[in-house]
């Protein structure tokens, strides 16, 4: 072996040698951040909701916060846009009340919403404080959170978790 190739094996080994996964080089949509999260601490309603699919979104609303009914509209279009092996559900916060079963009526969340959270309290282990609030799992583990009002389009988010899907 020449000398010059022993070197970079020596160089690799020493300082690691490390392309970006295709995952890596999906584009960050905001406002989402990456975010590691032990799934385990979270409420069985996330637990269940983030296992779905191997690329999972998951959007945490209440029929009180204005933010989170104006992007509900656009999940709904996200979810029926047919992504394969990607799911999205939401989960409300709060009681289960008329009023939040006629936003889901109206909405068209019926299929989308997957339970019911008392209060935030349970979100604390993820930095969650506030809504709305988005978290995507790729194979079940959290490596995204969004805190506020998801502003882009349907087809802007849906081509990032199609990135994020072709990268497994």
């Amino acid at each position: 072996m020449s000398r010059r190739l022993l070197n970079i094996f020596v160089i690799i080994h020493l300082f690691g040698f490390s392309m970006p996964t295709k995952a890596q080089q999906c584009p960050l949509v905001e406002p989402f951040q990456p975010a590691i999260v032990d799934k385990s601490q979270l409420p069985m309603v996330m637990q269940h909701s983030l296992d779905q699919s191997p690329i999972s979104l998951v959007n945490l609303w209440a029929v009180w916060c204005s933010p989170c009914r104006k992007e509900l509209p656009m999940l709904v279009t996200l979810e029926q846009s047919k992504m394969h092996n990607i799911t999205v559900n939401t989960v409300h916060i709060g009681k289960q009340t008329p009023e939040v079963a006629q936003v889901i009526a109206d909405v068209g969340l019926q299929q989308l919403n997957k339970g019911f959270l008392s209060d935030m309290s349970s979100m604390s282990v993820m930095g969650i404080y506030g809504l709305p609030a988005t978290m995507v799992a790729v194979k079940g583990e959290v490596k995204f959170i969004a805190s506020g009002y998801l502003h882009h389009t349907a087809a802007v988010y849906k081509q990032w978790l199609v990135c994020l899907e072709e990268s497994l």
